[in-house]
């Protein structure tokens, strides 16, 4: 999940969690669905075993080598590796878009949506090693230790 700021959609947010806070019990809206109604389609959701289509599974490996060869660009200093567990995931997740929407197999669309939330989800680190010279094997200065940790006042 992305997190895009727009001022817009801050204020609303901020708006709501704030009203939350001040009086608990106020701020309610109306909801297109029933708890109940929500807890039949999860329920009826998870029954379904999605089958991928070869479409999919095509999508599917094009996605997993397209993830390792930009993992694998030369230069690049990613701190996540794309592996075969990331594949899994993008399996399980392609399913489980399957199941959102109630179909019976995963279609390719369902691998380009969880390809996103997989790139998404992934962390790299564009920035070089640091070097630490003059560090290791450096006598500990015990008077550091002995000094009380700064304390913040208001």
């Amino acid at each position: 999940m992305v997190d895009e700021t727009t001022e817009l959609m801050d204020e609303r947010i901020a708006q709501h969690i704030v009203a939350l806070h001040r009086n608990p019990g106020s701020v309610t809206h109306a909801v297109p669905f029933s708890t109940e109604s929500m807890q039949r389609y999860i329920k009826y959701a998870r029954a379904i075993k999605p089958i991928i289509t070869e479409q999919a599974q095509a999508a599917l490996v094009r996605s997993y080598k397209r993830l390792r060869s930009e993992d694998a660009v030369p230069g690049s200093q990613s701190a996540y590796r794309i592996t075969v567990r990331q594949l899994e995931a993008l399996v399980r997740l392609s399913e489980a878009m399957a199941r959102v929407y109630c179909c019976e197999s995963v279609e390719v669309a369902h691998v380009a949506e969880a390809t996103k939330l997989l790139q998404a989800s992934i962390l790299k680190i564009e920035q070089g090693d640091l070097e630490l010279d003059g560090l290791a094997g450096a006598p500990i200065d015990e008077t550091d230790r002995r000094q009380p940790s700064p304390t913040v006042t208001r």
